[in-house]
C-alpha cells in the first residue's frame, strides 16, 4: 500500500471526526491503519470539502470493517473513484491520449497523494471534475466542481475565479443562457470570497510570518529599510531565521501573534514584492528549483514494512523522474518551460477557437497557483506544488490533444 505520509495537517480534516494516528509516524511513514479516540477529537476550525470526502470514507468503512479502526484505503476509494470519473468525462481519442493520461496522472506523485487527508487532495480530485465537466459541456455541474474546488483550501480560493470568468464566456457552449449564466459564475466568486473571509487567522498569520522571517529577511541586504517596508520595526530583528513553527519561536511569546496579526497580512507581503521585483524574482526562481523535484519529502510506506524512515516508492514514477531530472535545482529552466508550454498552448488554440477559452483559463488557473505556492508560503515548498503540478500536466496533455487535432484535420 503506497499513501503520502501526514505533515501534521491531517487533523485540520480528520479532528472533527476524533480520527487519528501515531503522531511518531508524521513525515517518516504513511499508516495503513487509523483509530476513532477521544484524544484525536478536535476542531482546528478549518472547513474544506475534503471533510467531505473523509465522511464519505467512514461510512464505506463501516460497511467492511467491524473492528472499530479506519482503513486509509477508504478514502483512497473515494478519491479514486472521483479521478476515474473524471477520466470518464474527458473525451480522449486513441491509444496515445489514453496511454499519455495513464502516464501522468498514473504517476505515483499522484496516486499516493490519494490515500492520504491532504485538502490539497480534493482540490486535485475537484480539478479533474471541472475539466471533465468543462469538456463535456456541463455548465451547472462545471459549477459545483469549481466551488468545491474553492472550498478545498482556502490558498486554492482564487482559482475560482478563472472559472467563474469561464462559466460566464462560454455559457452557451456549457448550456447555460441568460440568468443562469450569471448565477453560476455569481455563486462562484460568492464561494471566493466566503474562503476568503472564513479562513482561519492562523492559518493566514504562520504562512506571511514563515515568509518574513524565514525567507526574506534572511538573506537582506538592508534589514531595517526591509522591515520598515513590511510595516514592522527593529525590534522584530531578533526573529530573523524563525518560521512559525520553531520551537520556543515568536509565536509562544505572550501576545506577539495578536500584535502580529494588526500589523501584517499578505498585502504588506504583495506591496514588498512589488517594490523589491529583484528579490520577488529570486524567491520565485527559488521555490521553483526546490519544486523541480516534484515529489515532497514524505514517506509512502506503513512502518510494518520495514523500510527506512522517509523512504519513497519509485513504482511508476516515470513522468515525475524525467520533470525531476529536467528541472531539479534549477527554477530559470523550469519557468522558461512552463513559459514555453503556455506559449505553444496558447498558439494552437488561436487555431482553434473552439478551445481558446478553455485554454485560457486553464492557463490563467496555473499561473495564479504558481504565484501563490512560490511567493505565498516559505515551508514545504514541494508539497505546496502539488495542485500546480496537476495544472501543468493538464495543460501539457491539452497541448498534445490540440496537436494531434491540428495532424488530423490537416491529413483529413
Amino acid at each position: 500500500m503506497v499513501g503520502l505520509a501526514n505533515n501534521g495537517d491531517f487533523g485540520k480534516v480528520t479532528g472533527i471526526f476524533g480520527l487519528g494516528a501515531d503522531g511518531r509516524d508524521e513525515f517518516k511513514y504513511a499508516p495503513l491503519h487509523y483509530t476513532f479516540a477521544h484524544a484525536y477529537k478536535f476542531d482546528m476550525e478549518y472547513r474544506s470539502s475534503e471533510q467531505l470526502l473523509a465522511a464519505a470514507a467512514i461510512g464505506l468503512n463501516r460497511m467492511v470493517r467491524r473492528d472499530g479502526d479506519f482503513d486509509v484505503r477508504a478514502i483512497g476509494f473515494v478519491h479514486g473513484a472521483l479521478v476515474l470519473l473524471a477520466f470518464v468525462l474527458i473525451p480522449r481519442r486513441g491509444r496515445v491520449a489514453t496511454l499519455g493520461t495513464l502516464l501522468i496522472f498514473g504517476d505515483v506523485l499522484y496516486v499516493s497523494a490519494l490515500n492520504s487527508f491532504y485538502m490539497d487532495t480534493a482540490a486535485y480530485v475537484f480539478l479533474l471534475l471541472a475539466a471533465g465537466f468543462y469538456l463535456r459541456g456541463q455548465g451547472w455541474w462545471l459549477m459545483v466542481a469549481a466551488l468545491l474546488l474553492v472550498a478545498s483550501k482556502t490558498p486554492h480560493a482564487l482559482l475560482g475565479i478563472p472559472l467563474a470568468g469561464l462559466l460566464r464566456y462560454e455559457g452557451a457552449a456549457l448550456g447555460l443562457s441568460g440568468w443562469k449564466v450569471r448565477f453560476a459564475a455569481v455563486a462562484v466568486i460568492a464561494g471566493v470570497l466566503l474562503a476568503w473571509i472564513t479562513m482561519p487567522r492562523d492559518y493566514r498569520t504562520n504562512s506571511v510570518f514563515s515568509v518574513i522571517f524565514f525567507r526574506i529577511l534572511p538573506a537582506s541586504q538592508d534589514l531595517s529599510g526591509d522591515l520598515e517596508l513590511l510595516g514592522l520595526d527593529d525590534s522584530y530583528k531578533r526573529y530573523v531565521g524563525q518560521h512559525a513553527f520553531t520551537f520556543h519561536g515568536a509565536f509562544d511569546e505572550p501576545g506577539f501573534r495578536q500584535e502580529f496579526e494588526k500589523r501584517i497580512s499578505y498585502l504588506n507581503l504583495g506591496r514588498f514584492y512589488l517594490r523589491r521585483p529583484g528579490r520577488a524574482w529570486q524567491d520565485f526562481r527559488k521555490s521553483l528549483a526546490e519544486a523541480g523535484s516534484q515529489r515532497p519529502d514524505l514517506g509512502n510506506f506503513d512502518r510494518k514494512y520495514g523500510r527506512p524512515e522517509f523512504s519513497q516508492s519509485q513504482r511508476f514514477a516515470w513522468w515525475s523522474d524525467l520533470k525531476s531530472h529536467l528541472f531539479q535545482g534549477n527554477g530559470r529552466v523550469y519557468f522558461a518551460a512552463i513559459v514555453l508550454l503556455t506559449a505553444a498552448a496558447l498558439a494552437l488554440a488561436l487555431g482553434d477557437r473552439a478551445y481558446l477559452a478553455g485554454v485560457v483559463a486553464l492557463v490563467a488557473l496555473m499561473y495564479v497557483e504558481l504565484l501563490g505556492s512560490a511567493l505565498g508560503d516559505a515551508l514545504e515548498v514541494k508539497r505546496h506544488f502539488f495542485l500546480f503540478h496537476a495544472l501543468e500536466d493538464l495543460l501539457v496533455m491539452t497541448t498534445v490533444a490540440l496537436a494531434a487535432r491540428r495532424i488530423t484535420r490537416g491529413s483529413a
